[in-house]
């Protein structure tokens, strides 16, 4: 069914009423043809007149809290890695420290960090619940005095300071449980079903997941007219549309209607700023000997994988000046990622490091998830790999289909997807050689430990152009995590050129047609 048809903008419109700025006296009230709710569509509960399939769907989605800190710290890189991931502290997701990035040598390489009297680092912990920025920021400054892997200064405001933060209610997904408690229809298809219904269609990221791809090629599933998801968009151009919230999903799609001629858009957040979990902090100093280009570190969206390309190509527009970046390259490319082995190879013997380089964690990792000595031949145990992956490839799209980011109807085989761990998922099908990357892959963002969450989300967090990027990058040495030169943040200034944005913004009421 088209997303465009006659009868579109027909029948009564949307009002919706909302107050601006420090004015809490006076309401504007506005009738719109069409509500796009980029914001988590809990925020509008008791505003949004809801009904019942609304707030079934939106009362089961939960959400983790993410923590980010940049630091700058004295000296030069004092470890031999810039990443270091701990996957047992970020299976606990209780608020710890649980990986960190040099950003200095993201930017300049080891050589040119080491002979800088600064660094930049940004820290990251999760917690499964709601935290403020003062606890997570009180057990950030506990451990950084103790951790063992934590390679700089240990005193707050002698060998570190903390420069920026941001805190974040993260990941809206459906837990396992939830998801097992409707046999003939699921919680996501349910998500689905109400798209276009009274004219409000929801691209915030908890319709599908949380990273700016899903979300761009959520969009594009709603907007496609070969499906038929009942997403109608009125007929005239100028049609009065709004969108709530400008975070990545609310300008993402902004941008898509602006590609569909649509001229009368706009967006109300409740911020003074935009972009979402986007937040880039460019920093002008510190910089090595001879250099004077600013640091842009990533607080909020940062890497991108080979299933980005063709959002890359989407964003071609808005890329001036800013370029696709490898993380590492020669000699700093085995030296980007460490892993952390604590809790990961119990009772193994002999003990590994507490520390390995990512190449050689991924190996090891195999081999005890197999049931192999450390001895075994990494010849063999690479091959074994290697037929984990085929088989992973062959079998993903008996379960995920060929539409991304999800299926459009719910599998018939979702007992064996939605219902498990992403880590039972793989036992089951024989792909337990690939939890190894897949601790890094998946879980590093932020999304949860392979053990406690949904096999479905790993599913689409992880298609067959991610897993094989990351056993090449781990096997084969080749670079396949990207960034920007110039950030995340640099981008979404480009695409929010012409837009219609109005700041602090406070939504009192919104009344719909009936369906």
């Amino acid at each position: 069914m088209s997303t465009q048809t006659p009868d579109a903008a027909a029948g009564d419109p949307i009002t919706i009423t909302y107050q601006t700025g420090a004015d809490t006296i006076a309401s504007i009230t506005k009738k719109i043809e069409l509500l796009v709710v980029a914001c988590d569509p809990r925020n509008l509960i008791g505003i949004c007149d809801y009904e019942k399939p609304e707030r079934d769907v939106f009362d089961k989605l939960v959400n983790f809290t993410y923590h980010t800190s940049l630091l700058r710290v004295k000296g030069g890189p004092q470890s031999e890695y810039a990443v270091i991931f701990s996957p047992e502290t970020m299976d606990r997701m209780n608020g710890q420290v649980y990986v960190f990035r040099n950003e200095t040598v993201k930017t300049f390489g080891f050589a040119a960090a080491n002979a800088m009297a600064e660094n930049l680092v940004t820290v990251y912990q999760v917690n499964e619940i709601p935290w403020s920025a003062r606890e997570f920021e009180e057990v950030l400054k506990q451990q950084l005095a103790t951790i063992e892997w934590w390679p700089y200064g240990r005193t707050y405001g002698q060998d570190y300071e903390i420069t920026d933060t941001v805190t974040t209610p993260y990941f809206d997904h459906f837990t396992i449980d939830d998801l097992a408690k409707g046999k003939d229809h699921t919680l996501p298809w349910q998500f689905l079903d109400l798209q276009g219904k009274r004219k409000t269609i929801y691209a915030h990221a908890s319709a599908c997941f949380e990273s700016v791809l899903q979300c761009w090629q959520y969009a594009n599933m709603l907007l496609d007219p070969n499906n038929n998801f009942g997403v109608k968009l009125p007929e005239r151009r100028d049609a009065p549309i709004v969108i709530l919230g400008a975070g990545a999903s609310g300008v993402l799609f902004a941008n898509r209607l602006r590609d569909l001629n649509y001229t009368n858009v706009e967006i109300l957040e409740v911020t003074d700023r935009s972009d979402g979990k986007i937040h880039t902090i460019v920093k002008d100093d510190p910089h090595p000997p001879g250099h004077n280009e600013p640091t842009y570190c990533e607080l909020g969206c940062c890497y991108l994988s080979p299933a980005y390309d063709d959002l890359v190509t989407y964003l071609t527009p808005f890329l001036l000046g800013n370029e696709r970046i490898p993380l590492a390259t020669g000699a700093d490319a085995d030296r980007f990622r460490g892993i952390v082995t604590t809790g990961q190879f119990n009772g193994w013997e002999p003990p590994v490091p507490y520390l390995m380089n990512f190449g050689q964690y991924v190996l090891q990792k195999t081999k005890y998830e197999l049931g192999y000595a450390a001895d075994y031949s990494d010849w063999k145990i690479k091959a074994e790999m290697f037929l984990a992956l085929e088989t992973y490839n062959l079998q993903y799209p008996t379960f995920m289909g060929d539409t991304v980011p999800m299926p459009p109807q719910q599998p018939n085989n979702f007992d064996q997807l939605g219902l498990k761990t992403f880590h039972q998922f793989l036992a089951d099908n024989y792909l337990l050689a690939l939890v190894g990357p897949l601790q890094y892959g998946y879980s590093v963002q932020g999304y949860g430990a392979l053990n406690d969450i949904s096999a479905y989300y790993g599913l689409m967090w992880i298609p067959p152009t991610v897993i094989n990027g990351m056993i090449c990058g781990s096997l084969c040495g080749t670079p396949v995590v990207t960034a920007w030169s110039k950030g995340w943040g640099d981008i979404w200034e480009q695409m929010k050129a012409g837009m219609k944005i109005t700041y602090n913004v406070t939504t009192t009421k919104i009344t719909r047609p009936p369906a």
